[in-house]
């Protein structure tokens, strides 16, 4: 072997290590974007949605509803809801001696006030607003939850509209304030929502977490959390309210829907099995919004309703500010049960709150401004017309 043999043969033996060392640079640096990738869209070992997520594409399927006027004010009011043409109305002013009034959905007429307000035996200085009316052996029902007095009762609405008189089936002592939504599952189960807080002593953030409980024994069944949550201390918007939701149950109490305000992102839930599943527009926000200051955060959905077939959910697609919350919502994004996006629905007239008549097909909505209740019909609009999306 000559000189220039020699040379070649150590040449190639020492660039080899150096061409091993750069191949494993570089799948180390694929690897590392990759896994920064996957975590700022919800996938991979940090992601922020605890269940399964998949996106959807905003459909071009658009119709255009006008609404009627009714003769109903909520100015002393903050929510409500409506069933079988009875419209409730939760009262927040203590100028008035009732938490509840009930009025008729078509003509206003005030059918009767419940819920007296006070300090006395048989009053309350709050009452939640009704997540949930259903049907109990042919009877109207709802769960109310007092906080000041830790009760929650079983309103039995057919009852209390018959007699003029606020009847309750049921109370359960001992319900202490960790508790904010109660849907009930028949089965005596129950299901409750416990509120992302932050604690002070090691500044922590807790999962927002559902609980299935018994009915009424109160016990633990199972509980589950849908996020992880984030301490995100540049943030302008406080990190226990990033991952709030507004619900919606199935009449037949097997599913239930969530609404994000900081995302374009739905989660229908089976009760029964005390899992979620995700839907996330394609296009706006993911979840790299909650590392940021989220000065420029949107809101994106104000409301969700739902009735056997369909789920209703109220856009605003926003952000926040002082002329565009005037303006309010003037879109609803319908979805079936698998969520598959169907419709968007264009509605003549704005509104802050919904609430949905299952049994009419009616869609009430409240414009703030103008303390003024719009009725959407919303049977009969074939939203269920659609091509199958495939989803991505």
């Amino acid at each position: 072997m000559g000189l220039h043999g020699i040379v070649d043969t150590q040449y190639i033996l020492s660039i080899k290590p150096i061409l091993l060392i750069l191949k494993i640079m570089r799948l180390k640096l694929l690897l590392l974007v990759f896994c920064v990738a996957m975590s700022i869209i919800g996938c991979g070992p940090k992601k922020v949605f605890l269940g399964e997520l998949e996106t959807f594409t905003l459909t071009d399927d658009t119709i255009s509803v006008r609404a009627d006027s009714v003769p109903i004010e909520l100015y002393r009011s903050f929510s409500f809801a409506v069933h079988d043409s009875l419209f409730f109305s939760c009262v927040t002013t203590r100028n008035e001696n009732c938490l509840f009034k009930v009025f008729h959905a078509e003509t206003g007429e005030l059918l009767g006030s419940y819920f007296p307000y006070g300090h006395g035996s048989g009053e309350y200085l709050a009452v939640s607003p009704i997540m949930q009316l259903y049907e109990d052996e042919g009877q109207l029902k709802s769960l109310i939850y007092a906080p000041n007095e830790n009760k929650l009762m079983k309103w039995n609405v057919t009852k209390s509209v018959r007699t003029g008189k606020t009847v309750c089936d049921e109370v359960i002592d001992g319900i202490d304030g960790r508790f904010s939504r109660f849907f009930y599952l028949g089965d005596e189960t129950m299901l409750t929502y416990i509120a992302s807080v932050h604690i002070s002593a090691n500044d922590r953030i807790t999962q927002p977490k559902w609980q299935v409980r018994t009915y009424p024994a109160n016990e633990l069944v199972k509980e589950f959390a849908e996020y992880q949550s984030i301490n995100n201390k540049k943030s302008k918007i406080i990190p226990e309210n990033f991952f709030y939701v507004f619900s919606g149950m199935k009449p037949d109490m097997k599913r239930m829907v969530e609404a994000m305000l900081y995302l374009p992102q739905i989660n229908i839930m089976n009760t029964d099995k005390a899992e979620s599943k995700g839907y996330l527009m394609k296009g706006p926000d993911g979840y790299s919004i909650f590392h940021s200051d989220m000065a420029e955060a949107k809101e994106y959905y104000w409301g969700v309703q739902a009735d056997d077939k369909n789920i209703f959910a109220l856009w605003f697609g926003k952000k926040n500010t002082e002329e565009n919350y005037v303006s309010g919502a003037d879109e609803l994004h319908v979805f079936d049960w698998n969520g598959n996006m169907v419709k968007r629905v264009k509605l003549s007239s704005p509104v802050h709150y919904m609430s949905l008549d299952t049994s009419k097909g009616i869609i009430y909505g409240w414009n703030e401004g103008r303390d003024r209740v719009y009725r959407y019909r919303v049977k009969g609009m074939n939203v269920n017309n659609h091509h199958k999306q495939m989803k991505q």
